[in-house]
């Protein structure tokens, strides 16, 4: 599957995985809301936490009850791949690395345990329908050629 493709069966997935939640108004937080608000089935990881916005927040992805299609990663550099390990586990095969989180080792990781991975994209630029500020990032990033 081509980068495009991925991302674009990815945003068809319903039930998602948000790893990066957290107690503090971050990017996680962010696009827990908007997925939530465009209707996905949501549910928040991080390991610190019981809840979040009224829902169980799991320490874990191979710890949630009901499986997920895919898993949305937004953590720091350094946890990347644990989180994509702990996919694997789960096996959960859809992956989106935010922006800023990728790094090679975790591109060929992704490749060595067939997980379809998005890396370097925002899936609030993908995620239908897409408004406000991620629908004007989108037209700039079509007219530079960095996305379709």
């Amino acid at each position: 599957m081509t980068a495009v493709s991925i991302a674009e069966s990815f945003v068809y997935l319903k039930r998602l995985a948000v790893v990066g939640v957290s107690r503090h108004q971050k990017f996680g937080n962010v696009i827990f809301k908007e997925l939530s608000a465009k209707g996905y089935d949501v549910v928040p990881v991080n390991p610190k936490m019981e809840s979040f916005e009224g829902a169980i927040c799991y320490p874990s992805l191979d710890s949630i009850t009901e499986p997920v299609e895919g898993v949305v990663v937004v953590v720091g550099k350094e946890k990347v791949l644990d989180v994509l390990k702990d996919a694997v586990k789960a096996n959960v095969r859809y992956v989106w690395v935010q922006q800023g989180a990728g790094s090679d080792e975790t591109k060929n990781y992704c490749n060595q345990n067939g997980l379809h991975a998005v890396f370097g994209q925002c899936i609030l630029m993908y995620a239908k329908p897409v408004g406000g500020i991620h629908a004007v990032h989108r037209f700039v990033w079509r007219m530079l050629g960095l996305t379709t």
